[in-house]
């Protein structure tokens, strides 16, 4: 099969995003012991599509997992989202994290999935692999 590597910058690992993650959303004041772990890099597109990035190649696969606004394209983004089964009044204990892979930026937080942050991203239509 032909591919065409792509220069890939500097970009922080799944562990780093997952610490981020960890802190922007209080997640270890929760002292939540048994959760699952959702993470997911993708690089956004010049046609706005995010394409989930292999782990291993760090070049692109052919699945997409979201539609970006033209203010990412060309961005790579860890998707983190951290899911405890465990309920509080009715609700589960769901965070979820979208950060700039280059820039530590966070992009979005959301809280049982109510955005509670924006950051500077702007969502249309989701498809979402996350969502």
């Amino acid at each position: 099969m032909f591919t065409n590597p792509e220069v890939v910058p500097t970009l922080i690992q799944r562990d780093e995003a997952l610490q981020i993650a960890k802190t922007e959303t209080n997640w270890e004041e929760l002292q939540i012991g048994n959760y699952r772990v959702e993470a997911a890099l993708v690089h956004v597109k010049e046609n706005g599509f995010a394409f989930l990035v292999d782990d291993e190649t760090m070049q692109n696969t052919w699945e997409i997992a979201d539609k970006m606004q033209p203010d990412y394209y060309g961005h790579y983004i860890w998707k983190v989202k951290l899911v405890s089964d465990e309920k509080h009044r009715n609700e589960g204990y769901e965070r979820e994290s979208w950060i700039d892979a280059e820039t530590r930026e966070i992009l979005l937080l959301a809280v049982n999935g109510r955005v509670i942050d924006e950051g500077r991203l702007r969502i249309p239509n989701q498809l979402g692999i996350m969502r």
